[in-house]
């Protein structure tokens, strides 16, 4: 109880300095510290708070080179099984503040975009004919085929092999 009473006095200390725009979302985040049991979960939850707060006072690195990072490494590691935890890893930066950022600095989550590059990459490679569906799926970071046909669908009305067929 001790470290929930002090972690949200720091909060809520930095939201009286900072008065920032989103202050109800942030003592949302600090009262949610009193229902949090574990130590760790409390931890994470204060980091998210702060990372955002010290986002808010100009701490933190500039948002917009933050964002070239993040597409820089979507750019450099889409063919493997990348998301949000991979590239907030890289960053170093909570998963929570990655998504936050990216979202509301480019309009669309980061998971999307990441799809997105690995769509628009798989669709380049299926016109060459010389390519197996498979490995495109794989070239793209998809193991599983079955996944990819389904997701390329979703994404463009057809089948991989459908587009293949169309060009």
């Amino acid at each position: 109880i001790y470290i929930q009473n002090m972690l949200y006095s720091m909060i809520k200390a930095l939201c009286d300095k900072v008065r920032p725009e989103n202050l109800d979302e942030l003592l949302i985040r600090a009262e949610r510290l009193f229902q949090i049991k574990d130590p760790i979960g409390m931890l994470k939850e204060y980091r998210e708070a702060v990372d955002i707060l010290l986002n808010l006072i100009g701490v933190r690195e500039d948002r917009s080179r933050i964002i070239s990072e993040i597409r820089n490494i979507v750019e450099l590691e889409y063919r493997r099984d990348i998301g949000l935890d991979f590239v907030a890893d890289r960053v170093n930066l909570s998963p929570a503040y990655v998504s936050y950022l990216f979202k509301k600095e480019t309009g669309q989550t980061l998971v999307k975009y990441i799809t997105d590059k690995k769509m628009d990459r798989a669709k380049k490679m299926l016109s060459d004919r010389n390519l197996k569906v498979m490995q495109v799926a794989k070239s793209c970071g998809y193991e599983n085929q079955s996944y990819f046909n389904k997701l390329f669908k979703n994404y463009f009305g057809v089948t991989p092999k459908q587009y293949r067929d169309s060009l």
